[in-house]
Order: structure tokens, then sequence, then C-alpha cells
């Protein structure tokens, strides 16, 4: 069984090699809407036996990530004694990922953890600005400029001290005159929490380019209450609520993707993201597009068609229903030969009822694909663009 597994990732890592292209100038859309997913680090197939018990292949490399996504948050744990192991992903991402998705017109953060900006040095009583600023460098140059990457992820899930503000709000401020808004340089500078702690970041605000709101197990409800919460302190434009797939061998049960379709919390959140016009939405765990809670996807990493993901695009950017289906039978088109099985798919193309369906009679269900996807490499944005 798990040859077959490893065969199987192969045949669709290599499909998607032969028909999307790794690179092209700029990734052309009508809409704003920014879409962001977290990609697991240790599960790209440069990093082998990193953070995992599972015996499995990776299948997933960075050149894979679907068009539409505008922002790449690496999410990297490295336990110490694997760091070998990890050496040749992050040597692909300087050499590689990270100039291929710049020519897509992609933009590129590290996520590190909010006690790393409590760890600034000094000699005094408190940080002197020289003191802020020299450990505001050594992050930047440690997390973004190694890599050539545009910016950082605060990932803030705890309830500080006032002093331990009083020294984030310092190294915040420092790094906000290199990323982020205030530097005017086109970086970008995340503030990413599941919460409504507002206190470590009314004071700092202006700095993010963003908030990433982690709303795991939730609809549109919680994204408008934490929308209120944070009224005062960062606008609804600069507010991106976050759902995530089933991690393996994780205890939470968030369930944000599930059939119907419109009765997900992704539905939910990205036609709650379009109508509303927030910055945007993001996703977690990319790789785990598709997955489910059940013991056999929980134990094992399978490869995605990226069916969620694709649909989450098109719906946050407010992509219609036809302009959906307009994009399908484009690609159709293009990919296909005359005679009774292009008809069969441009009617299943034409009868469906959401951006979802339209989507899933190409790229076909998330645990079948390759039985019963007509096209599953399909991907709506980069065929957009062939459109124009």
């Amino acid at each position: 069984m798990k040859k077959m597994k490893f065969g199987f990732a192969a045949l669709v890592f290599f499909a998607m090699t032969l028909f999307i292209p790794v690179t092209v100038h700029g990734q052309e859309q009508e809409h704003s809407t920014q879409t962001m997913v977290y990609y697991r680090a240790w599960r790209d197939k440069t990093m082998h036996g990193v953070n995992t018990s599972l015996p499995d292949e990776n299948w997933l490399t960075m050149d894979d990530i679907p068009y539409g996504i505008d922002i790449v948050n690496i999410f990297s744990y490295v336990p110490k004694g694997e760091e070998e192991k990890a050496a040749p992903f992050f040597k692909e991402l300087k050499e590689h990922y990270v100039p291929n998705l710049h020519a897509r017109g992609v933009k590129l953060t590290k996520a590190i953890d909010y006690s790393e900006l409590l760890k600034v040095p000094y000699a005094g009583s408190f940080p002197t600005e020289q003191e802020f600023d020299a450990y505001a460098n050594q992050l930047l140059d440690e997390h973004v400029r190694a890599y050539g990457i545009d910016g950082l992820d605060i990932d803030m899930e705890t309830f500080p001290s006032a002093t331990d503000i009083a020294l984030s709000d310092g190294v915040i401020k420092a790094l906000a005159k290199y990323i982020g808004p205030l530097a005017n340089n086109g970086t970008v500078f995340v503030y990413d929490t599941n919460g409504s702690n507002l206190a470590p970041l009314q004071d700092v605000a202006s700095s993010f380019t963003y908030l990433g709101y982690q709303q795991y197990g939730s609809d549109d409800t919680r994204t408008q209450r934490a929308i209120n919460d944070y009224t005062n302190v960062i606008e609804k434009e600069r507010f991106m609520p976050g759902l995530t797939f089933p991690e393996e061998q994780d205890n939470n049960r968030w369930y944000d993707t599930k059939e119907p379709y419109e009765t997900s919390n992704i539905y939910k959140v990205a036609k709650f993201t379009a109508d509303h016009q927030l910055y945007g939405m993001f996703l977690y765990a990319l790789d785990r597009d598709g997955r489910t809670y059940n013991e056999d996807d929980l134990n094992h990493v399978v490869p995605s068609n990226f069916l969620w993901t694709k649909t989450a695009i098109l719906q946050a950017k407010g992509f219609t229903l036809e302009q959906a289906k307009n994009i399908a039978i484009h690609h159709w088109n293009r990919v296909s030969e005359e005679g009774p099985i292009k008809n069969s798919v441009l009617e299943k193309i034409n009868s469906a009822q959401s951006n979802y369906e339209v989507n899933k009679v190409l790229l076909g269900s998330s645990n079948d694909f390759v039985n019963d996807g007509a096209s599953i490499t399909y991907d709506p944005i980069y065929e957009l663009t062939l459109m124009k």
C-alpha cells in the first residue's frame, strides 16, 4: 500500500510539472482581495523526516502552490538535531522557490513566535533605541534577508504582561522601519493571532500590513465578532480571517471543509471576505487540502488537487459563478479533444450550481481525483492569465 502511495505522489507531481509552468511574470487579477496560505516547510518534498513520525514521503514543492495565492507564509519548526535534514529545503527556498514565486508576483513571509520579540538583549533597565534596532536587524537577517523573502509574521497566541508588551512594542517599532506599511518599500509585516487580546497590538497596529485572525472551526459569525472587537485598533480593510485543513495526527477537530460546500466554514468566510471587502483570507496547512479526520487520512501524507483552496481563492476574490464557468470552459476547450467526453464535461460545467461544483468537474473529488477528475491540474487563476 505504501509503495502505491509513493507512486501516486510521483504521478501527481509529474502531471503538475507537465501542465503548469513554474513561473510567469506577474499574477494578473482583477480582484484586489489577498489570499494567503501557511506553507508547512516540514512537508516540502526537499525536507525528509523533519518534525514528523510518519514514514510517508512528502509530495509537495512550493512551485506547486496554486496561482491566486498572493502571500505565502513559511511555517517552519526544526527540532534540535534535525537541522541537517532540513537544510536542503532552505537552500531550495533561497535559490529557487523565492525567485520562482516572486516572478509570479507572490510575496513571502516567515512566521516567528511572539516570544522571539522578548529576547531583545539590553544592558540597562530597558533597551535603548539602538539596542531595539540592532535586535530588529538580527531578526531580519536571520529570517528575511537570509532567503530574500518579503517580511515577517508574528504569531501571537499568549497573554503577555505589560512589561513584555513594552519590550515587544519596541522591537515591532524597530522592525517597522524596515518592513511593512511604514517602511513603504513593498514588504509585508503581519500580526497573526487567535483571539481578541488587544493590548499587544493597540500601540503598534500601524506597523502591520494586516492582522491574520485564526478562527479555525468557526464561520463568518465569529469573523464579524472579531472585526467588532478590533474596530478601534485595526480597520476591517486590514483584517484577514483564516481557516485550516486537518493536520495529520492532530487531536483538534475543526471541520472547516465539508460538503455540501455552501454549509462549510470555508464558503461562509470566503463569501464574507468578498462581500465585506476585507483585506483577504488565509488557509493553514495547504498540503492537507481535502483531508478529513478519518483514521487513514490522519495517519498518512496524501497528495491533493487543491480543490478547496482553488475554490476559496475564487470565492474570496469575488468571482461569480458565471465567471468561474467561463474560466473552466476556456480551460477545457484548450486541453480536451473533440468528442463525447468533451461535450459531457462541458455539460457538467454549465449545470454546476457553485464555484466548488465547477472546479470539482475538472479537478475531481478530494479523495479520488485521479479517477474522477477530468483535468486534475486545472488552476482557475492561471487559466485566467491565458484568457488575457
